[in-house]
């Protein structure tokens, strides 16, 4: 039995400290390899590597976990309180000519014990801005079900299919480490309102050419088709903390 402020008996302050450790554990055992390449990254276009020339692998898998947390009071449910945690996983595939395709899958533990499921598809198109900054917007759409809470009707967990627009901003500081400067989202559901726009920012770093680590923070809003507050109008809903990993090939 899970409750607002425990999550399989640990605190939900000892949590949140216990994933804190583990970011900063990461973080510093990442800082001498990102010294070094902030210094490697001085060298002059003319002198990159053939393996900074070579072809970039078309498929890229994903995998990504976190925690989300309410990010404003509602009803029983305090701000900071857990939400859900899930993890998530994509495959894309990049075209010759900068058109991205891809499919993701997210599974939501709830805390309570419900479930909510998520697919989706999309296409997209990578601007190249300059030598160091993209901008990729997509769109495509999606499903999701189970425990959705979202009302259709008197459905109060309906199952919808909805659309989704990104925008992805993201600048190469070094060879190895790219700012994902924002990642903007708005969803909605084709039949019930179901408005869920999101901001997310983040960092990520590339091992090599084909496998890499991301850190990411996101907060995301909700409108529902309701008349009880706080998601008659757009409200502050999640806000996350994730950790993924990245292979190309």
């Amino acid at each position: 039995m899970y409750d607002g402020d425990m999550w399989g008996g640990v605190s939900i302050h000892e949590y949140t400290t216990r994933a804190s450790l583990l970011v900063s554990v990461l973080l510093l055992g990442m800082a001498p390899a990102l010294a070094a390449d902030v210094s490697s990254s001085k060298t002059s276009s003319s002198e990159k590597t053939s393996s900074e020339k070579a072809k970039t692998p078309a498929w890229t898998f994903s995998i990504d976990g976190t925690p989300e947390i309410y990010a404003i009071d509602n009803g029983s449910n305090r701000a900071g309180n857990l939400n859900n945690i899930y993890y998530k996983a994509g495959l894309s595939y990049r075209f010759t000519d900068n058109f991205l395709g891809g499919v993701s899958f997210q599974h939501s533990f709830k805390n309570g014990g419900g479930m909510q499921f998520y697919a989706e598809a999309t296409l997209g198109y990578k601007f190249k801005v300059n030598d160091n900054f993209t901008l990729t917007p997509s769109i495509g759409p999606g499903y999701t079900w189970d425990d959705t809470g979202i009302i259709k009707g008197a459905n109060t967990n309906a199952s919808i299919g909805y659309y989704v627009i990104y925008l992805a901003g993201d600048l190469k500081v070094t060879s190895k480490l790219t700012w994902n400067a924002f990642n903007l989202r708005y969803r909605n559901g084709f039949n019930a309102t179901w408005v869920t726009p999101k901001v997310a920012t983040g960092l990520t770093y590339d091992f090599d050419s084909d496998n890499a680590v991301f850190l990411n923070v996101g907060y995301a809003w909700k409108k529902l088709d309701t008349s009880t507050p706080p998601y008659n109008a757009l409200a502050g809903d999640k806000i996350n903390f994730s950790l993924g990993y990245k292979r190309s090939f």
